[in-house]
């Protein structure tokens, strides 16, 4: 999770004929993670008034238009936001971590509390609105001051307002390009207010560039870092085999075996697939980002090598744990720990259509702090 929960408001031109399109890919390839809070603010740019004739907003005959026209075309258009099938699938995956539990009878009441805690801390609140005025720009100001944004994402379609909002708002800006990536402008600031702590309590010198490499760490033992979720590169095999070291780890790669190396500090995993694996499955594992779930790093596809790279997961499987080491069990709080995090990334999967296939206990990856993390063989159901 965020040091810094973030505030992010998508905003989308809800003129006639135009449906959510930025809230899509808001969740695949940002920065956004339980806790931080989301928002939909659909603009009305114009409608069609009752008598069949379309009206701008903040045109000529604004003036003499009765109020209640524009306060009803603003309801019809909230609800068609709301009953909109991608919105609703948005909102499924911002609650897709959301544990309910009852209290359950002996269970002690420190531990209680703590699930209660994790409950609140693991969903992303999501929040649905139509604005409608005189000025669209004026309302996006207005809602972005109310709701305390750090970071604004941009639909395509309202490009020509990013000038506006730059020079007026001191948050993030991003828009959603043609091809669906977003297009960073201006940094969110709850972003740089952590990398901002992180380099005045480590007194680096070094650049104030922020790394996408140290989103934060998995561990708090051995300090493995996460990218940010929407990192994700190709990698020269060259690169590979450099982090590898050793010729007997380039012999086990080639021999299909995943191999540890590490890379600018990152840990990381790699294992060689065979041509129609690779191709199967760098699509779709791409798009996989949660917490609870192994992330892909990127891949390398040069010559006849087709090697896949992920975060290493630093403390040995749950099979290890349960079969290999019986002189040391697991305590109660760490075993529920476990159990939740797999259940919140098994939610996940299946509420993006994804089947695990492979659900076992030495395909369940664990941290020093018992934070466990899927390993996927996936198909899309």
């Amino acid at each position: 999770m965020s040091a810094e929960a973030q505030r992010v408001l998508v905003i989308e031109d809800a003129s006639p004929g135009n449906s959510p399109n930025a809230i899509k890919y808001v969740l695949h390839g940002s920065r956004i993670f339980p806790g931080d809070k989301l928002k939909l603010l659909g603009v009305l740019r114009d409608f069609r008034h009752p008598l069949g004739y379309r009206i701008k907003m903040g045109s000529s005959s604004w003036p003499g238009l009765r109020q209640d026209i524009v306060r009803e075309q603003v309801a019809w258009k909230r609800e068609e936001y709301i009953n909109n099938s991608e919105v609703l699938k948005v909102s499924r995956q911002c609650n897709s971590m959301k544990v309910s539990m009852r209290r359950l009878p002996g269970l002690a009441a420190n531990i209680q509390a703590q699930f209660q805690n994790l409950r609140k801390s693991t969903t992303i609140a999501l929040d649905i609105d139509v604005q409608g005025g005189a000025s669209p720009k004026e309302e996006i100001l207005k809602a972005a001051e109310t709701f305390r944004a750090t970071w604004i994402i941009l639909d395509r379609k309202m490009e020509k307002d990013k000038d506006y909002l730059m020079e007026r708002l001191s948050c993030g800006i991003s828009i959603v390009k043609r091809d669906h990536t977003i297009q960073e402008l201006r940094q969110p600031s709850a972003w740089n207010l952590q990398m901002q702590h992180r380099r005045n309590s480590s007194n680096s010198t070094g650049s104030d560039e922020p790394d996408p490499m140290s989103r934060h760490y998995i561990c708090s033992v051995c300090h493995n870092r996460r990218p940010s979720m929407g990192w994700k590169r190709d990698f020269a095999f060259a690169e590979i085999m450099a982090a590898i070291k050793g010729i007997s780890q380039k012999i086990a790669l080639d021999s299909g075996v995943a191999c540890r190396g590490e890379l600018n500090g990152l840990k990381i995993t790699v294992k060689q697939h065979n041509n129609a694996c690779f191709q199967s499955k760098v699509p779709k594992l791409s798009e996989v980002r949660h917490e609870n779930l192994a992330m892909l790093l990127g891949s390398c596809s040069e010559g006849n090598h087709r090697l896949l790279v992920s975060e290493y997961v630093c403390n040995g499987s749950l099979d290890n744990h349960l079969s290999r080491n019986p002189g040391r069990l697991l305590r109660l709080d760490q075993r529920m720990k476990i159990a939740l995090g797999a259940a919140r990334g098994l939610e996940y999967l299946h509420v993006n259509n994804i089947i695990h296939r492979n659900l076992r206990p030495d395909n369940i990856l664990l941290t020093h702090d018992y934070e466990p993390l899927h390993i996927l063989r996936i198909v899309i159901a």
